[in-house]
C-alpha cells in the first residue's frame, strides 16, 4: 500500500537532434533545481549591483536575496500542503460516511502480517497503517469472554447513556484498573494492552499511572443508530506532546453488531470490520520528534443498525 503523501513522479522526455533523452524528475531533483535557480538569480543580481567600495553591503544584499526567495518558495509550498491536507480531510470525512453505510465495504488490506506472543499465547497481527506518528494494527484473539464479563460487571454501576455528547451516542461506564490485584481479569487485560503498546512503540510504559478503562455499549437501532462521530482520542494536529498526555489507544471488541458498528479511520482510508475478541491498536505520537499525529488516527464508530456492539477501550499516557 502506498503512503498517502507519496506522489508518483513521471519522467520528462526531451528530444535533442532527433534523439530521445529521458530525464527523471522527483521531489529531490525539483528542490535542487529550484535552489540552483534561486542562487543563480541572486548571484546575477549581486554581480550587477556589486559595490567595490562596500563589499560587506554587497554580501548582505546577496544573502537577503537568497533569504527572501527561499522564504517565498517555502510559503508557497506550505500553502499547497495546507490546501492538500484540507482537501484530504474533507474527502476523508465524506468517504467515511459512505463506507459506514456501504453494504459491500471490505476490511482494509494489511501491509504486513506478523505474530505477537504474550504469556505463551500467539496473536496474529495485521499492520494496516505505519507512519512514525500514526500506527494502526489489528490484533486477533486479543480479549477473552471472561475479561469482557469482568469489565462489564465492574462498569455496570457507572454505565450511563451518552446522548450525543462529543458525537457519541451510546452507553459508557469506566473502572479504575486494580493493578495491585495481579490475578484480576481487568489487570491481566491491562498488562496485555501495555505490553503490546510497549512492543510496537519500543519504549517502557508505566501501566500503574493509567487512566480508567471504559466499556461502551452501542445498542442496535435502525432509525437512530448508536455511533461515535469522527474524533481523535488525543491530539492529532501535529502539536508537541505534553508529558502525561495520551499517545495511543486500544479498542477490544467484546461483541460485534449484526449490521454496522465498524471502525473507520477517515484520513488514513482504513476500514475495520472487527471480529469478536479482536482489538485495534493505534498510536498518535512520534517518539523521535515528540510531535503528535496530523489527523491519520481520526476515526469514526459507524452506526449500529442491528444487534449490539460492546467494546473495551483504554487510552495510554506517557
Amino acid at each position: 500500500m502506498s503512503s498517502p503523501n507519496t506522489h508518483t513522479q513521471h519522467p520528462v522526455i526531451v528530444f535533442k537532434e532527433g534523439l530521445k533523452e529521458v530525464i527523471h524528475t522527483d521531489n529531490k531533483s525539483k528542490a535542487r533545481d529550484q535552489a540552483k535557480t534561486v542562487l543563480q538569480e541572486c548571484k546575477a543580481s549581486a554581480v550587477n549591483n556589486f559595490n567595490a567600495g562596500d563589499p560587506e553591503a554587497s554580501m548582505n544584499e546577496l544573502l537577503s536575496c537568497i533569504d527572501t526567495s527561499i522564504g517565498s518558495a517555502v510559503e508557497k509550498k506550505k500553502n499547497e500542503i495546507d490546501f492538500q491536507q484540507n482537501l484530504r480531510f474533507e474527502m476523508g470525512s465524506k468517504l467515511g460516511s459512505y463506507s459506514c453505510v456501504d453494504p459491500n465495504v471490505t476490511m482494509a488490506e494489511s501491509i504486513e502480517n506478523k505474530t505477537w506472543t504474550h504469556s505463551g499465547t500467539q496473536h496474529s497481527i495485521k499492520v494496516l497503517f505505519d507512519r512514525p506518528a500514526s500506527k494502526i494494527t489489528y490484533i486477533q484473539n486479543f480479549i477473552s469472554q471472561e475479561e469482557c464479563d469482568a469489565v462489564e460487571a465492574a462498569t455496570s454501576a457507572s454505565l450511563k447513556d451518552v446522548d450525543g455528547a462529543n458525537g457519541l451516542l451510546a452507553k459508557k461506564g469506566g473502572v479504575d484498573i486494580p493493578f495491585k490485584e495481579h490475578s484480576d481479569k481487568i489487570t491481566t487485560l491491562a498488562h496485555r494492552m501495555y505490553a503490546y503498546a510497549a512492543d510496537v512503540l519500543k519504549l517502557k510504559l508505566k501501566a500503574e499511572e493509567a487512566e480508567q478503562m471504559f466499556l461502551l455499549h452501542y445498542p442496535g437501532n435502525a432509525e437512530n443508530p448508536s455511533k461515535y462521530d469522527a474524533h481523535c482520542d488525543g491530539p492529532c494536529d501535529g502539536s508537541d506532546h505534553e508529558k502525561g498526555g495520551r499517545i495511543a489507544t486500544v479498542i477490544a471488541y467484546c461483541e460485534t453488531a449484526k449490521k454496522g458498528g465498524h471502525t473507520h479511520f477517515n484520513n488514513a482510508g482504513i476500514h475495520i470490520i472487527p471480529e469478536k475478541g479482536s482489538a485495534v491498536f493505534y498510536s498518535y505520537w512520534d517518539q523521535a520528534t515528540n510531535l503528535h499525529d496530523t489527523g491519520f488516527t481520526q476515526h469514526t464508530g459507524c452506526g449500529v443498525v442491528e444487534g449490539d456492539k460492546k467494546i473495551v477501550t483504554h487510552k495510554i499516557r506517557i
